[in-house]
Parts: C-alpha cells; structure tokens; sequence
C-alpha cells in the first residue's frame, strides 16, 4: 500500500473522530443547562386535588386557608408545612410560628 494513501486514510479518520468528539461535547453542554438558566424557566401551574371517601380536596385551597389562618392569629407562615388529614377532615399544619389546624 503506497504510503501517501495510508496516511490520507489516517488524517481522514483522525478528522472524523475530531468532528464526532467536538459535536458529542457540544450535546453534552447543551443538556446541563446552568441553575441560572433553569430558574428562568417559566413552571406550568398545577392544579393538585386529593379524592377521598366522595370528597374532593383542593390543596390551592387549602393552602389559602391555612395562610388566611395564619394570618388572622399573626403566625408567620415561614416554613409553611400542611399534613391533609381526610380521614379526620382536618388540615394540620406548622410553620415558624407556631402550629394549628383547619377543618375542611
């Protein structure tokens, strides 16, 4: 085999492997975008319900009682976290200050 053509065989090979590692780099980065980027992202709304024993619960709901709850026994809702009881048909919920619960 004539030396010339191995050697166009060679960088030919050597340039298609560069092209496939550059393009795999560019996919790669593409993917991981930065936190920056992802904050920017607009969220869907979502309309979340739980169903239990022929009742409906709207946690959209909920959420506004409990903060109107919070609000009128002047609670701050920092840290804000709501346990659904269905079973007892009551909301519980905590925040920095203090806890309490609603019927629902």
């Amino acid at each position: 085999m004539d030396t010339k053509t191995t050697t166009a065989k060679t960088a030919t090979a050597a340039a298609k492997k560069a092209k496939t590692s550059t393009s795999a780099k560019t996919t790669k980065t593409a993917k991981t975008a930065s936190p920056a980027a992802r904050a920017k992202r607009t969220q869907p709304e979502i309309s979340f319900y739980l169903q239990y024993a022929d009742r409906e619960y709207s946690f959209a709901e909920i959420r506004q009682l409990v903060l109107d709850k919070c609000e009128a026994e002047e609670m701050d809702p920092k840290d804000l976290r709501i346990y659904v009881k269905p079973g007892d048909d009551k909301a519980y919920y905590t925040c920095a200050g203090g806890s309490s619960s609603i019927a629902l």
